[in-house]
């Protein structure tokens, strides 16, 4: 599978966690917490909404 997740979160147990399943499953996995103290993240995320189907 070629996509790619960045997973950011606080808690790096959770964050951990979810980044091994997502691997397991064929995913290239970044991590991050939602500081953005993480080099792996680049800066920090703006908040994302999704918009809904676009159908």
């Amino acid at each position: 599978m070629d996509a790619e997740v960045l997973v950011v979160d606080d808690e790096p147990s959770i964050r951990d966690l979810l980044a091994e399943a997502l691997e397991l499953n064929g995913f290239s996995v970044r991590t991050g917490s939602a500081s953005g103290s993480s080099p792996a993240a680049g800066p920090p995320c703006r908040r994302w909404r999704p918009t809904g189907p676009t159908s």
